[in-house]
């Protein structure tokens, strides 16, 4: 019976190494030919994803022992991973203040319309500056517009530094629907409007907008960004992902340069204007 087993084990061992991946993510190597030669091998981490679930009680979660509004979540996904219930907001469960708490590890009483800054830094912003990667490599990806402040902080050292790229509210834009309406109504085109209230190009968060002639370049950039066009550049705006302007020219010249040196490494979008004329461009400072 046991010669019987093997025989069984061995015939569909891939897969059943196939499941365990699914189910767990860790890898195993087999050598030999006993399964007591199963050794568990360390594996890399690729992705490490914060999934926020904004809403329900703990006493219709976790709280509850029948578990009888959420039996998938208890009883099939979190047998998969590791379930921690000893985690409490020690503050009123308000949106922005329950979701710094998380981002930061710190809990603060903090404004609920997305217009006041954490007090520490985020996990987003020392997990880029530790492992030396640009925004891209960090996103905060909410569905309400206020949740854009996430990624910032009000610390003096740590403001609009090594920030994560961001895809918040209505397009990714950081706009909640009413802010959204309020432009529509009062006729902006080409420009959005912050949760911080200035207005800045819509290039933040959709695709390029090219003046057909223009030439910029090295991208992505260390230091110095070169612009060329065949028409004068009267102006030149590079605004951060908080949609803040952190550098600002009048060239009124064919050649322009934009000094990008002192720029924290992350995205931004340049702005250019000639003869009447806008082109906005996403560029990467390394």
């Amino acid at each position: 019976m046991i010669h019987h087993m093997k025989f069984n084990f061995f015939k569909y061992y891939k897969l059943l190494t196939t499941l365990v991946l699914l189910l767990t993510g860790v890898l195993f190597s087999f050598k030999g030919n006993s399964s007591e030669n199963w050794v568990e091998s360390k594996y890399k981490t690729e992705y490490v994803i914060v999934l926020v679930i904004d809403g329900p009680r703990i006493s219709e979660t976790f709280g509850d022992s029948t578990y009888q509004y959420i039996p998938n979540l208890a009883r099939i996904l979190a047998p998969q991973g590791v379930l921690v219930k000893d985690f409490k907001n020690n503050g009123v469960t308000h949106t922005n203040p329950g979701h710094v708490a998380i981002a930061t590890g710190v809990y603060q009483k903090i404004k609920n319309n997305g217009k006041e800054l954490p007090k520490k830094p985020s996990m987003f912003q020392y997990f880029l500056k530790e492992k030396k990667l640009d925004s891209t490599n960090a996103w905060v990806i909410a569905s309400k517009g206020k949740l854009s402040v996430l990624g910032n902080t009000k610390n003096r050292q740590w403001k609009n530094h090594h920030l994560p790229s961001q895809y918040c509210g209505v397009n990714g834009s950081g706009l909640s629907t009413a802010q959204l309406a309020a432009i529509t109504f009062q006729g902006y085109t080409g420009k959005i409007l912050l949760p911080t209230g200035e207005l800045v190009p819509a290039a933040l968060g959709i695709q390029n907008q090219n003046l057909e002639n223009l030439k910029l370049f090295p991208n992505p950039v260390s230091d110095l960004l070169n612009l060329i066009n065949d028409t004068e550049i009267s102006e030149v705006n590079v605004f951060n992902l908080l949609g803040q302007k952190v550098v600002s020219l009048n060239p009124n010249a064919l050649i322009s340069t934009i000094d990008m040196s002192n720029l924290s490494p992350s995205a931004y979008v340049v702005e250019v204007i000639s003869v009447g004329n806008r082109g906005t461009y996403k560029v990467i400072k390394k």
